[in-house]
């Protein structure tokens, strides 16, 4: 399984929410029945935000393919004709300047399996390296304050991503993320508020509420991603 996740920020004469009213009802449109090999197509809009640093980016998208052989072909994809006609539907509602990826190894923390996407409320940790500590946080670092919030606020499912190759991160602004899943009834000030008060003290850190959309795909198609 190969995992990337995107940062990815709007247009700067759009709202957040005329930019995910675009990638939900045109790009991604546009772009699922080229997917070939992915398994998972979710993108995460922030609804809300806190923490010690701010954030440059608007929603996380996270992209799983079935294995190298297709993470590959959706590079030779976006190269060719059909690449051009998403690279210039981006256009449109992303200021692709400011967007950023890293490959991620991904963790399960707490839950048997995550929900199918835009089924539960959820919340996102992101956390960069302390200065001199090297460019991401150590893995065991991240676990450990994963299992932290999952005692304090009792989501149903917890996940965490780091880099694949922490070396090869030049452009994410962040070098982990905690992904954390509440039942619909969860009070969203009630754990946001707990969440936010954990993390005062941790450097480098934003806590983000969001809105999941999303595809989780059990039959390859034909072509790839964007």
């Amino acid at each position: 399984m190969i995992r990337t996740v995107s940062f990815i920020q709007r247009r700067s004469d759009l709202n957040r929410e005329q930019f995910r009213q675009y990638y939900e009802t045109k790009h991604a449109p546009l772009a699922l029945p080229k997917l070939s090999g992915l398994e998972h197509y979710v993108r995460n809009h922030v609804i809300r935000e806190g923490g010690a640093r701010a954030i440059a980016f608007d929603a996380i998208s996270e992209f799983e393919y079935h294995d190298e052989a297709a993470f590959d072909a959706m590079l030779d994809m976006l190269e060719g004709p059909e690449g051009t006609i998403l690279r210039a539907d981006e256009l449109h509602f992303m200021h692709k300047p400011g967007n950023s990826f890293f490959r991620a190894q991904r963790d399960r923390i707490l839950g048997d399996a995550r929900p199918a996407p835009g089924t539960a409320s959820k919340a996102i940790v992101l956390l960069e390296a302390e200065p001199g500590a090297g460019p991401t946080p150590p893995a065991a670092e991240v676990r450990d304050l994963a299992v932290a919030l999952s005692r304090l606020t009792r989501p149903h499912c917890v996940e965490t991503d780091t880099p694949e190759d922490p070396t090869a991160i030049v452009t994410a602004p962040w070098g982990a993320a905690i992904h954390l899943w509440y039942s619909r009834s969860a009070g969203a000030d009630t754990v946001f508020a707990a969440l936010t008060e954990r993390l005062h003290s941790q450097p480098g850190h934003c806590c983000l509420w969001m809105h999941e959309d999303g595809h989780r795909i059990t039959q390859h198609q034909p072509g790839t991603s964007s």
